[in-house]
């Protein structure tokens, strides 16, 4: 008579035919883990040295300002009210931002694995005005330090800064300074120190190209044609983005290139 498997016997039979399933599937995965860490190995290798993925954003007139506050401290056990001069930053945003970008995508390989590195060269003009209803801010025009005003721009990679990068003030080239970026890129990026007295537009020329891979981001900062330019910036009023024939694109604002190795953000709402 053939004896009847017990319970516990067929529990552990099951449990050894599913690990026998499962070595398969483990050695597949991985297998695909060492290849995607090789791959992100190879790929962080080809780009050292060229930048990572770029995040640009301005130019932004920043504006030191004194500021008066009032404040409680206790002196002797008593509580005594003094006021106190403050230094603060007016962020001004230009009242016409045009920006020209143009993307050169170059494909590395090292073995199997490959990486797409771009040059994105920058050509643009900006105008900045004080908006006519300054005053409702609570800043007089007494309290700004004019003279120590500097012009920013916002790159989240400085490293792929190019050494070309020239901008010129009213017409007058002026020396660029590294470092003092702007809050979305963590500081990073360049500025220029600007003297200007404010009773006429500033205008302002620009020519700086940017080396890196993976990601573009860029973050166009304009006034309301009908508001004050202070603060955030708003939508681009027109946008136009072409492609060569080697390319292929998306023409929206969230654009794919060279075989979607490339992707290019549009921005505005930072």
């Amino acid at each position: 008579m053939k004896r009847e498997r017990s319970p516990g016997f067929k529990l552990f039979l099951t449990g050894f035919i599913a690990f026998l399933l499962a070595v398969p599937l483990a050695a597949v995965y991985l297998l695909s883990w060492d290849r995607q860490e090789q791959s992100k190995t190879a790929q962080e290798s080809i780009a050292a040295g060229w930048g990572g993925p770029q995040t640009i954003i301005g130019p932004v007139l920043v504006i030191p300002y004194t500021s008066e506050t009032v404040e409680t401290v206790t002196q002797n056990g008593k509580d005594v009210t003094r006021a106190v001069q403050t230094v603060r930053e007016l962020y001004l945003s230009p009242e016409q931002n045009d920006l020209t970008t143009e993307i050169k995508p170059k494909k590395l390989k090292r073995s199997i694995y490959e990486s797409v590195l771009f040059e994105a060269a920058n050509d643009g003009k900006a105008t900045f005005a004080f908006p006519a209803d300054f005053d409702r801010y609570g800043i007089k025009r007494a309290q700004l330090k004019l003279e120590s005003a500097e012009l920013r721009f916002g790159i989240s990679d400085s490293r792929g800064l190019q050494a070309s990068s020239k901008v010129s003030i009213d017409g007058v080239v002026t020396q660029l300074q590294p470092g003092k970026g702007l809050n979305a890129t963590q500081n990073s990026g360049f500025f220029a120190f600007v003297n200007w007295d404010g009773t006429k537009p500033l205008t302002v020329k620009y020519d700086y190209a940017i080396r890196g891979n993976k990601n573009l981001t860029l973050v166009p900062r304009a006034a309301s044609p009908n508001g004050p330019s202070i603060q955030n910036g708003l939508v681009p009023v027109s946008m136009a983005i072409s492609c060569p024939k080697s390319a292929m694109c998306v023409k929206t604002v969230l654009t794919r290139s060279m075989k979607s190795a490339i992707w290019l953000w549009v921005r505005p709402w930072l």
